[in-house]
């Protein structure tokens, strides 16, 4: 549920920007999000797994960083921190992954988190490019996102299992 959500968050934005490259590329990421999302569902199915919760509750753990995503100041702080900060986050997390389950039993997934991984570096690189013409970003902002990341991966228990990767 949680990249549906973050891509909602996203596109809420769109509105509030003003160049129009950039309000037809960000929706453009979003539609590309919601069809990587559908593929990666029916690749549960396959295996499965039934998919829990749609929306996301209050107890979830990504809700705080939604949250503060929800808060940005502008559509530019929005398009940093989705961008920018949450997606190279998530790639880490995919390469991660990836490297951690490489001869592991669900190999024929590899190919769908590595489409998923290309289309992150596609996004983040579209959003290095548009950066510098949306002005400076809120600085407190910023800073307020970088915790809610790292709360989220500790909550995850995503270090650890880097660390074990990287061991």
């Amino acid at each position: 549920p949680f990249p549906p959500a973050l891509d909602r968050v996203a596109a809420g934005f769109v509105p509030s920007l003003e160049e129009w490259d950039l309000r037809c590329g960000l929706p453009l990421h979003v539609f590309s999000d919601f069809r990587m999302v559908q593929d990666l569902r029916v690749r549960q199915r396959e295996l499965g797994v039934i998919p829990t919760e749609i929306h996301l509750s209050a107890s979830a753990p990504a809700r705080s960083l939604l949250e503060c995503l929800c808060a940005a100041p502008s559509s530019a702080d929005a398009l940093e921190a989705v961008y920018l900060q949450v997606k190279p986050q998530l790639l880490k997390w995919i390469e991660a992954f990836l490297q951690a389950t490489r001869s592991v039993y669900d190999l024929p997934s590899a190919p769908l988190l590595e489409a998923n991984r290309d289309l992150l570096r596609t996004q983040i690189a579209w959003a290095g490019e548009a950066r510098p013409r949306l002005g400076e970003p809120d600085a407190i902002f910023r800073a307020r996102v970088l915790v809610a990341l790292g709360e989220l991966e500790t909550e995850l228990g995503l270090l650890e299992r880097q660390r074990r990767v990287d061991a």
